[in-house]
């Protein structure tokens, strides 16, 4: 109850506050609060391991997962799913953690969070070496990860109220697991290590085909009867994210309501976007119904289309790694009706 009570009462404060104006997302460079002579130093020597007092030496092994069961379960930070549709988890040590399948290298993790692990790093190369990583009853051992030298932080009337940092999984650590499952209706994230996904027969779901491609999963979904190629990521977000060129062929198929110039937040800061709200949007053979749908302008610094998990928040979105299928359902035949 409290922990739901807190939710709850953020996210009136935070609409409130929003209503009253004065606040604003900013981007904040971290790099001077960061005492880097203080962390280990990481080198790199071919087939080496050795650690010191004060250097670890090291070849960067293959990612590996550990879990007591083989399949295992963590909630969503239930603030950071209603606000941003993303499935933020906590590791055992209080960090933030999102397992994103939009990063093709193995991590991306916040200096901050470097700098309080004391992960021993290479600041010429912003890498650093993560030798594990616990959530519940599993662990992601033995991965590099970039550093991110910025937060993001949420500002009333110039007032830091919330700042987030954190660790983002990419696809090399995820694909230690056969399968992660994101069921957004309860709200928990399920990874399992000895299990291949098997779908409910009592369920109903869709699948389409992950082609790696830049070392990230793509499927090509029907929105409104076109098929788009996109990105299937775990972090993109609350809303699909096309291209110009993509827009242009889906913009007859929809009846657009409103049109604005905005701006969404990603790593390194903000990505400007056009901002469509349609009255039909449909994705496969579910109806979206009033939605919106951002369109990234030319001069923004990514480029990949994606669909989060955002318009399938009722829908469990299963990556199967081990058949290389994403499956989207799990509702009865009753609920589908």
């Amino acid at each position: 109850m409290g922990q739901s009570f807190i939710d709850r009462y953020l996210m009136v404060a935070c609409a409130c506050m929003l209503l009253l104006g004065g606040c604003a997302m900013h981007y904040h460079d971290t790099t001077d609060r960061v005492k880097w002579d203080d962390i280990p130093k990481l080198t790199v020597v071919d087939r080496i391991w050795q650690r010191d007092a004060d250097t670890i030496r090291l070849r960067l092994p293959a990612a590996s997962v550990a879990c007591s069961e083989g399949v295992w379960s963590a909630p969503y930070d239930r603030l950071l799913w209603l606000v941003a549709k993303l499935p933020f988890v906590k590791t055992d040590d209080g960090d933030h953690l999102l397992p994103d399948t939009g990063i093709g290298y193995p991590a991306r993790t916040s200096a901050t969070v470097i700098s309080r692990r004391r992960w021993p790093t290479m600041r010429q190369a912003d890498l650093a070496f993560v030798e594990s990583v616990s959530v519940g009853k599993g662990a992601f051992l033995d991965f590099g990860t970039t550093i991110e030298n910025g937060v993001w932080q949420f500002r009333v009337c110039g007032i830091v109220v919330y700042e987030l940092d954190g660790i983002a999984l990419g696809i090399p650590v995820l694909k230690t697991c056969r399968y992660i499952a994101f069921d957004n209706p309860n709200h928990q994230v399920r990874f399992s290590v000895t299990e291949s996904f098997s779908p409910p027969v009592d369920s109903v779901w869709q699948n389409y085909p992950m082609r790696e491609r830049l070392a990230v999963p793509w499927v090509t979904i029907p929105i409104n009867g076109v098929s788009i190629e996109l990105v299937a990521d775990s972090g993109g977000g609350p809303r699909i994210i096309l291209n110009p060129e993509q827009w242009k062929a889906l913009a007859p198929n929809v009846r657009v309501v409103s049109h604005k110039e905005s701006s969404y937040p990603t790593w390194g800061g903000p990505q400007p976007i056009d901002e469509y709200t349609v009255k039909n949007l449909t994705i496969g053979d579910k109806s979206i119904g009033r939605a919106k749908i951002w369109v990234r302008q030319p001069n923004g610094r990514d480029f990949a289309p994606t669909i989060g998990l955002g318009p399938l928040a009722d829908e469990t979105v299963v990556f199967d790694f081990e058949r290389m299928r994403l499956w989207v359902g799990g509702k009865t035949h009753g609920e589908r009706d």
